[in-house]
């Protein structure tokens, strides 16, 4: 054993050797192509070059061209042999014919093209203006990226021992990869313990954190392996060799928990093994709702081992979401990112937390937009990558137990407070027909579901000290599932249960808005039993039913809504009529003519406005006889309905301006007349601003001042002293 471990450290001595020597001498060879007025500035690139610290070739003119040589050929020699061309832009080399024809031969070969402008303001040529550049203050980006232009051979060997040989993303992982927030203190556990299990949302970074501490081992001449999750159940049989690094993939399922004969009594040994070996290393990774849930079933604990990757802290910030974009953008040759107005609205975009919140939601909006040149396509892509947050999110729910899907539900649909919420939870759960093996075959409290989700997805919020606090999600991205949830059959039977306990809460000044946005979100499933509760005993529940029947517009509701016209609680009534209006359903029409006659001027007010959105021409003589109620809201609301309903409301008010004996009557007609520009208006509105009542006079005047008709066409021949208003319009 001991022969076999020498030789096993003798082998690896072996390997860090050569990848230390290959790293430090890589087959990099740049073309600097530059104005010999520029020399100074090319013999600086060398020295920045060679401040590096890794070996390099170069080509350049004045060393590689002899005093004999035919100049073209060799530089077309010289190229072929590099595999970057670095371009020194300025005024003098603008002004050469050689620089367009390097960076020909450069595009024809199919070498990448560096451009580094040495002078500000400097108007490229159209052929480079798509070409992203860096200039002197980009200095530091211009080494990082010759350092990995430099380790590309070494990254393409690592991946090949890894088994993922030309993987295009993780072929950029020395280049591309922004740490999160946490990767300092992940690199220091895994330095001090020698195990890490690294969790989070699902597509949250987690595999490519696990790659890039491969990477960065291997570079220290560790032998780097990736191996299945199925394959941690063998890791006793298997055993951990001296300096290797095991990376173990999602072991307890990737997107629910799979449980896998053996492993839970594996996982216990880890620790051990990684004890008993030399200079061994393991990584883990799992979805946290994954994990969790392997927690729970599970007597062993990894947690002294576990760091979270989180949406909501969040572990990358916009700094660092933004650095992502551009270095991702750059390698794929985005054409938005040359446009300064395009490549601002994308950063600006990503201000919205919602806005491309995860690593792979930003790397796939990158790939899809790499043509792009507008804003209104980036919008698209933005838009549509950013759901990939909600949609694993929405994934998750439809896996849980029905008592998880029941207390998510009171976040998904507001800040509802949580002494209701546990209440209502503790009400409903004995309905759900719950079998959860979790819980010993028993639905979870409130209090064990709350602790399950409050380390990642729930937060406890108080608004102020005089109310309870809040259940809210630790990042808006989660809302969004609720849309995508609608489709589920358990889903929306909770949504539906909740509909009651909603309506028949206590009253509450400061939570009703927000109880009443939950009704609403509910949509579809809420109409049937708001509809009973129109029914109920209490006015308050009869109340809210038919409030929130206004906001959800569903055609079912109309005959009983009609019914609720005749309550005998006001408040219900005028609920009934602002909801019938709104859903503009003709059978309501001769059920409001009789509400007109309400006792109350509030409800007879509601019903006038109702009557002029369902716009119904049976309306108009009821309207008409509406203009003289002695309420002034009631007067108001049928000038406004008159005027709502159109051509058919015309010559049934010129009659009434004409003819009727009420002013109040005539003074509404006129007003209602005001709505319209028509020739009968304009002609009936003329011979009433002669009316013997003052205020009839007025509101004709106005009402021809409203139509837009001034004094050359509508007044001429009207002297000052027959002028109908007070103040003239001119």
């Amino acid at each position: 054993m001991i022969r076999l471990k020498n030789e096993h450290r003798a082998s690896t001595i072996r390997i860090q050797s050569r990848i230390k020597s290959k790293y430090a001498k890589m087959p990099l060879k740049i073309f600097i192509s530059y104005s010999h007025e520029d020399r100074s500035v090319a013999d600086e690139v060398i020295q920045i070059i060679d401040e590096i610290g890794i070996d390099f070739t170069y080509f350049i003119d004045h060393k590689d061209v002899a005093w004999s040589d035919h100049v073209t050929p060799s530089i077309k020699q010289g190229m072929e042999e590099c595999s970057d061309i670095l371009v020194v832009i300025s005024e003098s080399s603008l002004a050469s014919i050689w620089i367009g024809y390097e960076i020909g031969i450069a595009d024809s070969l199919g070498r990448k093209v560096l451009l580094y402008p040495i002078e500000k303001n400097l108007e490229l040529p159209s052929f480079l203006s798509d070409i992203n550049y860096k200039t002197r203050a980009d200095l530091e980006e211009v080494k990082d990226y010759l350092k990995s232009r430099a380790a590309q051979p070494l990254v393409e060997e690592f991946l090949e021992k890894i088994g993922r040989k030309n993987n295009l993303i993780y072929k950029q992982i020395d280049t591309v990869y922004v740490p999160p927030i946490e990767f300092d203190d992940i690199k220091k556990a895994f330095e001090d313990k020698r195990i890490v299990v690294v969790t989070g949302p699902r597509e949250f970074g987690k595999t490519y954190t696990a790659v890039r501490l491969l990477w960065e081992y291997y570079k220290k001449g560790y032998v780097p392996q990736w191996k299945s999750g199925e394959d941690l159940a063998n890791i006793e049989r298997d055993g951990l060799q001296p300096r290797q690094v095991v990376y173990y993939e999602d072991p307890f399922g990737s997107a629910e928990y799979q449980r896998i004969e053996g492993l839970e009594r594996q996982i216990g040994i880890i620790p051990e093994l990684v004890k008993q070996s030399e200079d061994s290393y393991v990584i883990i990774t799992s979805p946290e709702e994954v994990y969790k849930e392997f927690e729970e079933r599970s007597m062993t604990r990894l947690e002294p081992f576990e760091t979270r990757l989180r949406l909501a802290t969040p572990s990358y910030n916009l700094e660092q979401r933004q650095k992502i974009l551009l270095q991702w953008a750059e390698e794929d040759g985005c054409k938005w990112l040359t446009n300064y107005g395009l490549k601002h609205f994308v950063l600006d975009a990503m201000q919205d937390t919602k806005k491309l919140p995860t690593p792979l939601s930003i790397r796939n909006f990158v790939r899809r937009s790499a043509h792009n040149n507008t804003e209104e396509e980036l919008k698209e892509n933005i838009i549509s990558e950013s759901k990939a947050t909600e949609v694993i999110f929405a994934h998750e729910i439809e896996k849980m137990p029905a008592d998880m899907m029941l207390f998510l539900a009171f976040p998904l649909l507001a800040n509802l407070d949580i002494e209701w919420a546990e209440k209502t939870y503790g009400d409903l759960i004995a309905d759900l027909a719950i079998r959860y093996p979790m819980g010993g075959g028993h639905p979870w409290s409130f209090d064990q579901v709350l602790n399950w989700f409050r380390r990642d997805k729930i937060e406890i919020f108080k608004w102020a000290r005089s109310e309870p606090p809040w259940i809210i999600f630790s990042h808006p991205s989660y809302l969004k599932a609720l849309d995508l949830l609608r489709k589920q059959t358990k889903f929306l039977k909770i949504l539906e249960m909740l509909v009651t306990p909603i309506i028949h809460r206590p009253w509450a000044d400061k939570g009703e808005s927000r109880f009443a946005r939950a009704l609403v979100k509910i949509g579809t499933p809420a109409v049937a039993p708001l509809i009973t509760a129109l029914n109920d005993n209490d006015e308050l529940v009869r109340y809210r039913a038919a409030g929130a029947l206004v906001e959800i517009q569903d055609a079912r509701a109309v005959e009983p809504l009609i019914n609720a016209l005749g309550d005998e609680n006001l408040h219900v009534r005028f609920r009934a009529a602002g909801a019938l209006g709104y859903l503009g359903d003709s059978r309501a029409v001769d059920a409001l003519i009789n509400a007109l006659g309400d006792k109350e001027p509030d409800v007879r007010s509601v019903v006038a406005t109702a009557l002029g959105f369902i716009g119904d021409s049976r309306a108009v003589e009821p309207l008409i006889h509406t203009l003289g109620d002695e309420s002034e809201i009631c007067h108001s609301a049928a000038v406004f309905s008159l005027g709502w309903v159109g051509k058919a409301a015309t010559e049934p008010l010129v009659r009434a301006l004409r003819d009727h004996y009420d002013p109040r009557v005539r003074i509404g007609a006129a007003l209602a007349l005001g709505w319209r520009v028509d020739k009968r208006a304009v002609i009936a509105l003329r011979a009433a601003a002669r009316d013997r009542h003052a205020g009839v006079r007025r509101a004709a005047g106005n009402a021809l001042v409203d139509m837009g008709y001034w004094r050359k066409r509508l007044f001429r021949g009207l002297e000052d002293d027959e002028w109908p208003c007070s103040d003239k319009p001119f």
